[in-house]
């Protein structure tokens, strides 16, 4: 009798495992039209490019785009920049970016490293996009996520500048997980962004849980695939910050702090938007989020009475992730509490998850097949109701936020007019005389030679 009960628990499990997996790993049913993948980079990168209001961000190198990036670039080859690390950590999509536009001349630099950060929205929302059809039925849900994740409400410091990128790439990098291509070119392009992923962050760590889930589940091409591309991509940042300097951490900071700023700045203001919120108090505002966070809680239960196991079980993942995503950088970092306002990069990634999370809510609540009688059915209704208006406010939030005054973010530079004049200043100097280029803010700059500027 023990026997079969010790039989009985490895089966058990099975079934779990197989649950959870065909939950979170649907096969693609439909190809992907590349006139349709075409349109939604496209649009995605023109949404992100166009959220600074002016031309200002092309002719402006902002930070660490100018100081670090750029700057190693004009100075190093490739391999030696890329396994350079800054501020503790490998950084391979900036460096990438970079080295790609030091090929040109000098003077354009600040505007191929916009158009590439928009074009890296814009990929990445592809995959958003194509994560979303495989787990949302809707057609207008399935295109929230992408949507969101080129013109979040939150986090107006990672518009259009490279250093930032990592903050987009990780929730890419989660969604990309999510979703099982059915061409070679999908298995080669997710792996490529999880590789960049987990090499531009030391947070790719976190997609290991969901990586041991998929092998444990099925061992198809696009699983293998992906698999290795994250653990070969958070193998390569571990050794680059073994060897790095150690990075400064800041003031101690508690779980329940944590806890909520995640309630008052990603259940609150990730969905509501900044600009709503501002009509409240900083205590209205915690309000607001833990209000939403409860409201969210409420539809998980939902969700459970109406045996809606696949929505259920992605959103659930989805709202971990979110947690997580913001959970360790900020206990991590420590940052004072005015930089996890409406500007902070540590806002970005938990967001994107959140507001996906919202989409599959919604969708499992619309399209519950319910076999349930009673108050289980009945409470289906309303949970619809709530679901799609918590969505349809997130929507509104990134209709009313979406775009910011070039002034707040990225003062105007003049960065080809001031190239020339330095290139003025070389006439007379030897190749490896070094100009300091000032950028935004105003205390930055980035190092160019003479070589360079000729």
């Amino acid at each position: 009798m023990s026997g079969e009960r010790t039989c009985a628990r490895p089966r058990t499990a099975s079934r779990r495992i197989v649950t959870v997996g065909d939950a979170l790993f649907p096969q693609e049913t439909v190809r992907t039209n590349p006139l349709l993948a075409t349109v939604v980079v496209v649009a995605g990168g023109a949404t992100a490019l166009w959220r600074l209001s002016s031309h200002a961000a092309f002719t402006s190198l902002f930070a660490e785009d100018g100081r670090i990036f750029a700057a190693s670039a004009l100075t190093k080859n490739y391999p030696v920049a890329l396994a350079s690390p800054y501020a503790g950590y490998m950084h391979s999509g900036p460096r990438t970016i970079a080295a790609i536009a030091a090929a040109f001349p000098v003077r354009d630099l600040a505007a191929l490293f916009v158009l590439m950060a928009a074009l890296t929205h814009g990929v990445v929302a592809l995959f958003g996009y194509l994560a979303a059809r495989q787990h949302v039925s809707g057609r207008v849900l399935q295109l929230i996520t992408p949507a969101y994740l080129c013109a979040a409400p939150v986090g107006f410091e990672t518009i259009d500048v490279v250093a930032n990128l990592q903050w987009i790439l990780l929730p890419g990098a989660l969604l990309v997980l999510l979703w099982q291509p059915r061409s070679w070119f999908g298995v080669t392009g997710g792996a490529l962004l999880l590789l960049i992923a987990t090499t531009s962050s030391p947070f790719g760590l976190l997609l290991l849980p969901l990586v041991i889930v998929r092998l444990l589940h099925d061992r198809s091409t696009g699983t293998l695939t992906f698999s290795a591309a994250t653990v070969l991509g958070i193998a390569v940042q571990g050794l680059v910050m073994l060897h790095a300097p150690a990075r400064a951490r800041g003031p101690h900071i508690t779980a329940l702090q944590v806890a909520l700023r995640y309630m008052t700045r990603i259940s609150g203001q990730a969905v509501v938007g900044t600009q709503r919120t501002e009509h409240f108090s900083y205590r209205g505002s915690e309000e607001v989020g833990i209000a939403g966070a409860l409201l969210v809680l409420v539809l998980l239960g939902v969700l459970v009475m109406l045996h809606a196991w696949p929505g259920l079980i992605v959103a659930s993942t989805a709202l971990l992730a979110s947690i997580a995503f913001f959970f360790v950088p900020i206990y991590l970092n420590a940052p004072p509490p005015q930089s996890a306002t409406d500007g902070s990069r540590y806002l970005v990634p938990a967001s994107i998850c959140y507001s996906f999370a919202l989409c599959v809510i919604a969708d499992a609540t619309i399209h519950a097949r319910t076999i349930s009688i009673g108050r289980r059915r009945i409470m289906q209704g309303p949970a619809a109701v709530v679901s799609v208006a918590l969505v349809v406010v997130m929507c509104l939030a990134v209709a009313t936020n979406w775009r910011l005054s070039s002034d707040v973010q990225r003062p105007v530079q003049n960065w080809p007019a001031r190239v020339s004049a330095a290139a003025l200043d070389c006439r007379n100097r030897p190749d490896n005389w070094v100009e300091r280029i000032a950028i935004s803010p105003s205390h930055w700059f980035t190092p160019v030679r003479c070589i360079d500027l000729r």
